[in-house]
């Protein structure tokens, strides 16, 4: 997991290295960019998915 700063937002991006599927606790609140759904809470991820989550408010 890493988050990115510009001005005028924030992203975090989130991978999942193995091959099976994981659930990523405590993700913040925000859009996740590649499905265009709200993301908050724990987040499940496929094997070797991932998620790009704007923080920006």
């Amino acid at each position: 997991m890493s988050v990115r700063e510009a001005e005028d937002r924030q992203l975090m991006f989130i991978q999942n290295t193995t091959g099976v599927s994981v659930v990523v606790p405590g993700v913040p609140r925000g859009l996740d960019l590649l499905t265009d759904r709200p993301a908050v809470g724990p987040l499940q991820l496929e094997a070797y998915g991932c998620a790009v989550i704007s923080l920006s408010s």
